[in-house]
């Protein structure tokens, strides 16, 4: 009886071990714009019943204005469910500092589930690098996207070619901006909540910026 015991409490560890966890993923904060010299106050994401979460946070540069200190990102927890007095700074960052981002127009048209191929023929390649994350807007402002470019054609109108199909919907003369940011950040589990301060008060007179924020948890062991 007593080796019975022993090999059902083994079992049942190893069952532990190996049992899938559950995953999820959420947006926090929708693609937005956030003017020059202003502050942007994201949404707070409730995590209590999380065993883990990840914070992703990203954006891109919208105009021709020269940033000299770009975006300041600071990721907030709280251990308390409820209340503005309880915020605590879990890090921050600076983001998109001393560039001048530029932009082309996209011609082709990429509808979702788009089949025709990772390239988006452009206006002008000048001022888009190879192996570097590129911004292209969407139909609305939400279903903008990060996408990564692998190649192009020479200066000129031409064509730039991704690493991967586009997801969302692109109606020809779309805007595809050249300076981005993508970071995440591990939140301790000891948090409740969490919420991101998008802060580009840097420059007074820099560039305006389009930001997101998104989280990843696993909810279930």
């Amino acid at each position: 009886m007593r080796k019975i015991i022993i090999f059902l409490l083994a079992s049942l560890l190893c069952f532990s071990v190996y049992a899938a966890v559950t995953k999820s993923g959420a947006t926090v904060d929708a693609w937005q714009n956030i003017a020059a010299n202003s502050v942007l106050e994201g949404a707070t994401s409730t995590i209590t019943g999380n065993y883990q979460t990840n914070l992703v946070v990203a954006g891109t540069l919208n105009s021709t204005t020269a940033t000299t200190n770009g975006l300041k990102i600071i990721v907030q927890v709280s251990a308390a469910t409820s209340g503005n007095n309880t915020w605590y700074t879990l890090t921050e960052f600076g983001a998109l500092s001393g560039v001048t981002a530029g932009s082309v127009n996209g011609t082709n048209s990429m509808p979702s589930g788009w089949l025709g191929g990772n390239v988006i023929n452009c206006t002008t390649t000048a001022g888009l690098a190879n192996s570097t994350w590129l911004f292209v807007s969407g139909d609305t402002l939400a279903t903008s996207e990060l996408v990564f470019q692998t190649s192009r054609t020479a200066v000129g109108v031409g064509n730039i070619t991704l690493l991967n199909l586009p997801e969302q919907t692109h109606t020809a003369n779309y805007t595809v901006w050249n300076q981005t940011f993508s970071q995440t950040i591990s939140i301790p589990d000891v948090a409740s909540r969490v919420r991101v301060i998008y802060d580009n008060k840097q420059d007074a007179t820099g560039s305006a910026a389009i930001v997101t924020s998104s989280i990843l948890n696993i909810t279930g062991i």
